[in-house]
């Protein structure tokens, strides 16, 4: 499994996004920033957002690549 990070924020691959998570519409945030204000977010490329009700978020990239 692949895994990738980014500061406090952890994304590992999976196979697909589970059926019952619900798209989340808006910015493709991932994470807020804690102190500064800044937030952990897709700024280039193709994908979407989903979260399940427990919280989970799940990122669908349709493009080469998404730029965190």
């Amino acid at each position: 499994m692949k895994a990738y990070r980014q500061g406090d924020v952890s994304i590992m691959a999976v196979n697909s996004v589970p059926k019952q998570a619900r798209k989340v519409k808006g910015e493709l945030v991932l994470a807020p920033g804690e102190l500064s204000g800044h937030a952990h977010r897709i700024v280039e490329g193709q994908a979407s957002l989903h979260q399940l009700v427990g919280g989970a978020l799940y990122l669908s990239v349709k493009s080469a690549f998404a730029k965190l």
